[in-house]
């Protein structure tokens, strides 16, 4: 394994997938596998950031709706992230 820091969540998520065996059907060491699901994770949180940044959403924590007409009364249109 690279010098990459392995955090808690992946090693947990190794354990996980060794322990039910979900590495054999690809024949991919189970440690592989924890790091690409949470790249995974990481590239869809990043995705939703963007996302929201284009819809001009300012995020639950900030005082956003989780009502997506709500959060659209004014349209962005032709906006670049």
């Amino acid at each position: 394994m690279s010098k990459e820091k392995v955090s808690e969540f992946e090693k947990e998520l190794e354990n996980l997938i060794n322990r039910h065996s979900k590495e054999n059907e690809s024949d991919t060491p189970d440690f592989i596998l924890a790091m690409f699901i949470s790249g995974c994770l990481k590239a869809f949180n990043k995705s939703v950031k963007r996302r929201d940044k284009w819809y001009g959403f300012k995020g639950l924590s900030k005082g956003g709706s989780v009502c997506y007409a709500e959060a659209m009364k004014t349209p962005v249109k032709n906006k670049k992230v």
